[in-house]
C-alpha cells in the first residue's frame, strides 16, 4: 500500500470548505504517478523502454 501525505490549499477546496473534485482527481493521479516510480515503472523507466501506461477510465464514487 502507497501512502502519500498531500497538503489541501485553499484554492482546492470552495465556498462550503469541501475539497473540489478537479483537485481531488489531481492529487490522486500526482499520489499513482508517485507509486509508480517507487515500483520502477514511472514514466523514467517505461519511456526507456519505449513503452507507456495511460489511465483512460477513472471512475470515482463520492459520498457527501
Amino acid at each position: 500500500m502507497f501512502i502519500n501525505k498531500v497538503l489541501i490549499n485553499s484554492n482546492d477546496i470552495d465556498s462550503s470548505l469541501h475539497v473540489r473534485v478537479s483537485s481531488l482527481l489531481r492529487i490522486m493521479q500526482d499520489t499513482i504517478m508517485q507509486d509508480t516510480e517507487v515500483l520502477g515503472v514511472g514514466t523514467s523507466e517505461t519511456i526507456e523502454k519505449g513503452i507507456i501506461w495511460v489511465i483512460t477510465r477513472m471512475r470515482i464514487d463520492i459520498n457527501r
